[in-house]
C-alpha cells in the first residue's frame, strides 16, 4: 500500500500537468514522508532539499522541520547499526539542530557520544535536553544517564557533599537537584535520607547523616508535621491554643537545628511554611485574630531570626514564594502525594532545585561579578548613531519605559555590589552623551566599572574588560539584545554567561530578575556596598602609577607615593563574613582555594586555629578586607591552610606583610617552623612561587600539591620600608 501511494506521488510530481508551487511542494513534503517509511533515505534528502528551497509558509516550515529531524534520527540509527560512530553523531547533530525540543535527538546523540567514549560530551548533551525540553521525565531520565558516565573532575572547589533530609519521599528532589548541579558546573554526590527520619538522622550522632560529612543539608519538612493543627484544623482552637502550637513547633526545629549544627559545620537549608492556598476558615481568615496567612506569615518571620540570630550556618529557603512563583495550584501534584508521598510537581522541584544553587553557587565561590552590557536596543530603544538623544526610547511611556524598569532593576544590582561595564559597538561621541544629557537615563557613567565603544568584536572586548576589572571571565554576564551578538561571544568565550533576552523589551527585567541569582553571596558586606567606589580609586591608582612611570621613576617609588597601610588582625563578629566571603570567592592570589563559611572557620577556631584578616589603604582611600590567612598551630609548626588577598591589592607588598606576621606569631608561640601548602589552580599560577620568593624551603611537590617551610630560627621575612604595618592584638 505504501508502496503504491509513493509511486502516485512521483507519478504525480512527474507529470507535465501544469501544477501550483504550493501543490508540488505539498506533493514533495507527502512524498518524502512515504520514501522515509520505505527507507529510501536519500530520495527522500533529495526531496527536502528541493522543498527547503522554496518560500515556506509557517505551517510548511513546521512540516519540513518535522520530515527532516525524522530523516536525520533514521539515518543516524542506520549509521549506528552500520558500526560508523563518526558519522552517526554528525546525522544526530543535524537532527537536534533540525528540531531541539525533540527529546530522542539528545538521547541518541548522548548515545552515540558514550559508545565513542566522550562522556564530558555526553553530559552535556544530556544537559542541554533538559534545558531545551524539560520536564519531569526528561530529568529522571538525564539523572539516570549521568549516573552511568564517568565524567573528569570539574575542579577544585567544584565537588559538593548533600544530604537532603524531609517527611516526604525524596527521589525526584534528588533527581533535579543532580541535574541542577551538573549544569552548574558542581559534581554532588547526594545523600537521601529515609521517608520521615529527619528527625532520627539529626538526632543519632551515629546516623548516616554524619557518616556522609555532607557540605550541605537540605531540611524540607512539612508544616503539618510541627503545627499539626494549626495547619488543618485551626477553626477548632483559640488564638491562644494556635500559639502554642506555633511556638511548640518552633521551638523543637529550632533543637533540631541545634543539634545538627553543633554536630556538622555544613550549610543548612532549611524550607520556610507555604501559607496554605485556601485557607481553612475560608473568606474569614484575614478578620481571624490569627488566621492561617497570618499564622504562617509569623512563622516565617520568626524562623527566619531564628537563622539570623542563634544559627550562623543555617539559610531560610523560601518554599513559600518557590511555590507562588510556580503557581500554588500547580505546584503540588495531589496524586503523587497520595500514592507515592512525593509532594512536588516538576514546576516546583526546577524552582527548588534553582534556589539550593543560588546557595551552593556563593559556598563554592561561583558567583558572577559584573554585567557587560550592550547600548543599542539593550539600555535604550533605538539606534543612538541613527536616531540621536532625542529619538531613542526612553521615558515614562511605552515603549521606553520598558527600558527605564531595566536600568532601574540594574541599578539595585550595582548597589549590592555588582560590577556594570559597557561593550557597545557604536562611535563614543555618539553614545556617551546620552549618559549625561538624557534626562530619563537611569544608569550613568559613573555607574559603570569599565567601558568599551568601538568597532572591535565584542569577545575581544569582553577580554579586555576582564583584565582590566581583573576578574576572570567566568565572573561575567554578558547581555546583549542582538541573538548574533551573543552567539559569537558565546562561542568564543565559553566562560562568560550569555542568557537569551526576548525580543520584547518589557520583558528585559523579568529575564535579568530570572538570572540575578548568579550574582548571590553568602552576606552583603560594606566592601561589596562599596566595590564600585574601590574600583574608581583603582582607576586612581593606575593613572598615578602610569604619571610616575612616565616620569622615570621606578615601581618602588609609586608603591612609596602611595602611603600604603596595613592593618592585621583575628577575626571578630564584625569581620568573620567578610572573611569567609573572601575564602568563596577569591581565585587568583589563593594558594589553595580552599572555601569556607563562616560556620566551617568557627568550627576550625574551636580545633585551635588563627583567623587574621588584612584591611589595606593608601591616600586614594580604603580598599577595606582583602587579606586572610588561616593557620593551623602546632607545638613546633603553624600551617597556613590559606593565605589570599583580593585582586585589589596584588602587587603591593601585602602578602609579606601578612607572611612576617604570621613568621612572628609563630615564633613568639615556641614554633621553630612556619608551613604552607600551594595547590595549582588554572587561576592561581600568580603565587605559584611565592613561598620560594619569601625564603621558604620546598619540602615536597607533585601535580597536586607543592609544601614549603621556613626555618624560623634562621630566616626572617622583611617587610618592605614603604608599607606601614599595624597589628592587633588577639586578646
Amino acid at each position: 500500500m505504501v508502496r503504491t501511494a509513493t509511486e502516485l506521488l512521483m507519478a504525480a510530481l512527474s507529470s507535465d500537468d501544469a501544477a501550483s508551487d504550493d501543490l508540488n511542494l505539498e506533493l514533495e513534503l507527502r512524498l518524502a514522508q512515504l520514501l522515509l517509511k520505505r527507507g529510501d533515505l536519500e530520495e527522500a534528502r533529495g526531496l527536502l532539499d528541493s522543498a527547503s528551497r522554496r518560500p515556506l509558509s509557517s505551517a510548511q516550515l513546521r512540516t519540513l522541520a518535522d520530515v527532516q529531524y525524522r530523516l536525520g534520527r533514521a539515518l543516524a540509527q542506520r549509521l549506528q547499526r552500520e558500526g560508523r560512530w563518526d558519522d552517526a553523531i554528525v546525522a544526530w547533530r543535524e537532527a537536534v539542530r533540525t528540531s531541539p525540543r525533540e527529546s530522542s535527538g539528545y538521547l541518541g546523540l548522548g548515545r552515540a557520544y558514550e559508545k565513542t567514549q566522550q562522556p564530558e560530551l555526553a553530559l552535556s548533551t544530556y544537559l542541554d535536553l533538559v534545558q531545551h525540553a524539560p520536564s519531569l521525565a526528561n530529568t529522571l531520565l538525564v539523572a539516570e544517564r549521568i549516573d552511568g558516565l564517568t565524567v573528569p573532575e570539574a575542579g577544585p572547589n567544584r565537588s559538593v557533599r548533600i544530604a537532603l533530609l524531609g517527611n516526604a519521599t525524596l527521589d525526584h528532589l534528588h533527581s533535579y537537584l543532580k541535574v541542577a548541579c551538573y549544569a552548574a558546573g558542581l559534581r554532588p554526590t547526594i545523600y537521601q535520607a529515609g521517608f520521615d527520619q529527619y528527625s532520627q538522622e539529626i538526632l543519632n550522632p551515629s546516623s548516616g547523616l554524619y557518616a556522609f560529612a555532607p557540605d550541605v543539608v537540605v531540611c524540607a519538612v512539612h508544616s503539618s508535621r510541627l503545627f499539626p493543627r494549626v495547619h488543618d484544623y485551626p477553626f477548632d482552637m483559640s488564638v491562644s491554643e494556635r500559639r502554642a502550637e506555633m511556638d511548640s513547633g518552633l521551638n523543637t526545629l529550632d533543637s533540631l537545628l541545634r543539634v545538627l549544627t553543633e554536630r556538622t559545620s555544613a550549610m543548612v537549608l532549611v524550607h520556610n511554611f507555604v501559607s496554605p492556598q485556601h485557607p481553612a476558615l475560608g473568606i474569614l481568615d484575614a478578620r481571624d485574630e490569627l488566621g492561617q496567612t497570618a499564622a504562617f506569615t509569623e512563622l516565617n518571620l520568626r524562623l527566619a531570626e531564628l537563622a539570623r540570630t542563634k544559627h550562623r550556618s543555617v539559610y531560610v529557603v523560601d518554599e513559600d514564594r518557590v511555590q507562588a512563583q510556580a503557581g500554588k495550584a500547580i505546584a503540588t501534584d495531589a496524586r503523587t502525594w497520595l500514592t507515592a508521598r512525593m509532594p512536588w510537581s516538576e514546576d516546583a522541584l526546577s524552582g527548588l532545585s534553582r534556589e539550593y544553587l543560588r546557595y551552593i553557587r556563593a559556598m563554592r565561590g561561583l558567583s558572577r561579578k559584573c554585567i557587560v552590557l550592550d547600548l543599542d536596543n539593550t539600555l535604550w530603544g533605538g539606534v543612538i548613531g541613527e536616531d540621536g538623544i532625542a529619538g531613542i526610547q526612553l521615558g515614562s511611556e511605552a515603549p521606553g519605559n520598558a527600558f527605564v524598569a531595566f536600568q532601574r532593576e540594574l541599578e539595585k544590582l550595582w548597589r549590592r555590589g555588582i560590577l556594570l561595564a559597557i561593550c557597545s559597538k557604536n562611535n563614543p561621541a555618539d553614545a556617551l552623551p546620552v549618559f549625561d544629557q538624557h534626562p530619563e537615563m537611569v544608569l550613568k557613567l559613573e555607574h559603570f566599572a569599565a567601558q568599551r565603544i568601538n568597532w572591535q568584536p565584542k569577545s575581544e572586548n569582553i577580554k579586555d574588560i576582564a583584565r582590566e576589572l581583573n576578574i576572570g571571565l567566568d565572573s561575567l554576564v554578558f547581555l546583549d539584545d542582538n541573538p548574533v551578538e551573543r552567539a559569537a561571544v558565546h562561542a568564543a568565550l565559553p566562560e562568560v554567561l550569555v542568557p537569551e533576552l526576548p525580543t520584547d523589551a518589557a520583558d528585559y527585567r523579568r529575564a535579568l530578575l530570572e538570572v540575578a541569582g548568579v550574582f548571590d553571596t553568602l552576606a552583603v558586606t560594606a566592601e561589596d556596598r562599596d566595590r564600585n567606589r574601590l574600583y574608581a580609586e583603582q582607576r586612581a591608582r593606575q593613572e598615578a602609577q602610569a604619571a610616575i612611570q612616565s616620569s622615570g621613576s621606578s615601581l618602588v617609588d609609586y608603591l612609596a607615593d602611595l602611603q600604603i597601610t596595613v592593618d592585621i588582625e583575628p577575626d571578630t563578629e564584625v569581620t568573620l563574613p567578610r572573611i569567609a566571603q573572601l575564602t568563596g570567592k577569591t581565585n587568583q592570589f589563593n594558594l589553595t582555594t580552599r572555601r569556607y563559611t563562616e560556620a566551617e572557620i568557627l568550627a576550625k577556631k574551636q580545633l585551635g586555629w588563627r583567623v587574621y584578616s588584612a584591611r589595606v589603604g593608601d591616600r586614594f582611600g580604603d580598599n577595606g578586607l582583602t587579606g586572610v590567612a588561616l593557620v593551623a598551630p602546632s607545638e613546633t609548626t603553624w600551617s597556613i591552610d590559606t593565605l589570599l588577598l583580593s585582586c585589589r591589592v596584588m602587587g603591593r607588598g601585602v602578602e609579606t606583610s601578612l607572611l612576617a606576621h604570621l613568621a612572628d606569631e609563630a615564633r613568639r608561640a615556641g614554633a621553630t617552623h612556619l608551613e604552607g601548602e600551594y595547590l595549582p589552580t588554572a587561576k592561581n599560577d600568580v603565587v605559584r612561587d611565592l613561598f620560594r620568593d619569601h625564603g621558604f624551603t620546598l619540602v615536597s611537590e607533585d601535580e597536586q600539591r607543592a609544601l614549603w617551610r621556613l626555618d624560623l630560627a634562621n630566616r626572617a621575612i622583611e617587610v618592605p620600608s614603604y608599607l606601614t604595618v599595624r597589628v592587633a592584638s588577639l586578646v
